[in-house]
């Protein structure tokens, strides 16, 4: 996972996120067999009790998740964008977030499990 626990805020990101299948340690394919993907969450809460609405989710059903393609140097990957609009409105402090899967079987993972984030301020908004 290439996921630095900072945003600016209202800056552009795509976090890209590998998934590997635990009893190969090779990328899991996402897109079919055991590991076929049906729903994928990432949300930043205030703090990990925090009621829900979150202040920031994503999703592949929502809109702001993509699968890559399943195949290649992009088997396991998936891409979450963030936005400019998305943080321009968060206040600078930590945060918590998390990715969670929910797949074809019923089964839900964390892809990240609950950790800390930071919205960091800027001096000229982007």
């Amino acid at each position: 996972m290439n996921f630095s626990p900072e945003l600016w805020r209202g800056e552009s990101r795509v976090i890209t996120l590998t998934c590997v299948d635990p009893d190969t340690g090779l990328p899991a394919n996402l897109s079919s067999g055991k590991w076929l993907v049906s729903t994928v969450e990432w949300q930043i809460k205030s703090t990990l009790e925090a009621p829900d609405p979150p202040i920031l989710s994503k999703s592949l059903a929502g809109g702001g998740i993509v699968l890559a393609a399943q195949s290649g140097d992009t088997m396991g990957k998936l891409d979450i964008f963030v936005l400019p609009a998305d943080t321009a409105s968060i206040a600078p402090g930590s945060y918590t977030h998390d990715v969670v899967a929910g797949f074809a079987s019923g089964a839900r993972v964390y892809l990240v499990k609950p950790s800390g984030l930071a919205i960091l301020g800027v001096v000229n908004q982007l």
